[in-house]
């Protein structure tokens, strides 16, 4: 079992900003620094991890891979996973590390 943990939450998993559902439409909502710090601790290990969170039909998606890159545009963070997939921080409902 990996020992690896989110710095802010000494645990293996970290709560998302959005736990209600919202349409991509709305602006998007700057993310705590805390919760981005997390996020590159995780890009800088190259730990694999299952971020749950909220597409654009309002449901919860899932996707296992490692963080390539958080990337700014238009004001926006997002992302960019190992496997391709690009999520808008602020639909971030959840980050688990995963074992392996």
């Amino acid at each position: 079992m990996s020992s690896n943990v989110f710095p802010s939450t000494k645990t293996r998993l970290l709560l998302g900003p959005l736990r209600q559902p919202q349409l991509p439409a709305n602006p998007y909502q700057p993310v705590d620094c805390d919760f981005t710090d997390d996020l590159e601790f995780v890009s800088i290990k190259k730990i694999l991890v299952e971020v749950k969170f909220w597409n654009a039909e309002a449901k919860i998606a899932e996707c296992q891979a490692r963080i390539d890159d958080i990337l700014t545009q238009n004001k926006e963070e997002f992302l960019i996973m190992s496997n391709g997939t690009r999520i808008r921080l602020d639909r971030i409902f959840e980050v688990g590390i995963v074992d392996g």
